[in-house]
């Protein structure tokens, strides 16, 4: 029995391996291993050398060590003094600082935009307390019971 193992635009089925008996997980490629093995008891000679080149003004070796010593940061925290969100308002002012901080340079693009996001969800989330402690006040009233009234009536935790 043929198993349809293609969706039709020649792209393996998702979930179907095109060779269920290929490369054993965690193996290694073979010129990997061997260029390891050439290079064992090496490394400290190779490092020396390449630390003196690049010492001695070769700006390949310079940028090769660079490279490893300093890498390129992807994600790094970010220092803007926003004051604390806990209204709708406060969203919009913390957005508008955040616009601010992006435009002068403070913040880059990407971080501006990953913030915004997150108060994009605060609001969000205040917004859907706002609507649950509406929705109860609602139904204190249609019970004839004040919410204020009702707090007042509710037995202090310990």
């Amino acid at each position: 029995m043929a198993l349809n193992v293609t969706n039709g635009k020649g792209q393996w089925t998702k979930g179907i391996s095109g060779n269920p008996a290929g490369r054993p997980t965690g193996s290694r490629n073979r010129s990997t291993v061997l260029m390891e093995e050439l290079l064992e008891g090496q490394s400290e000679v190779l490092i020396s050398m390449l630390i003196n080149l690049a010492l001695s003004g070769n700006v390949a070796a310079l940028r090769l060590c660079l490279d490893r010593l300093l890498p390129v940061r992807r994600h790094r925290p970010i220092n803007l003094n926003l004051a604390e969100v806990r209204t709708a308002k406060d969203v919009t002012e913390a957005m508008s600082q955040i616009v601010a901080a992006t435009a002068e340079g403070q913040i880059t693009p990407n971080d501006g935009e990953a913030m915004t996001n997150i108060l994009s969800f605060q609001l969000k989330a205040l917004s859907v307390a706002d609507l649950d402690q509406r929705n109860e006040a609602v139904e204190s009233s249609k019970a004839g019971v004040s919410p204020h009234h009702e707090a007042e009536m509710k037995p202090e935790s310990t």
